[in-house]
């Protein structure tokens, strides 16, 4: 996999270093290659996460749940 992807401190309590970053693979023999990749990223303080779009690449998943962790309001 390519190299981390900066994240940004948690959205809810501001805590910016202690994350949690799991990666589940499935085998799906009914779909395209028939593995299945999902990450989700989750503050160890509050608990709070954020879940990548399911994706048939390992480094897809990762880089979705980064983004959508990074992502803020405006």
């Amino acid at each position: 996999m390519e190299s981390k992807i900066e994240l940004k401190p948690c959205p809810f309590c501001g805590e910016e270093n202690d994350f949690v970053i799991t990666f589940s693979k499935s085998i799906l023999p009914m779909y395209k290659d028939g593995t299945y990749y999902t990450v989700r990223i989750n503050c160890r303080n509050c608990w709070s996460g954020h879940h990548g779009l399911d994706s048939y690449s390992e480094t897809a998943a990762y880089k979705s749940a980064v983004e959508r962790w990074n992502r803020r309001a405006q």
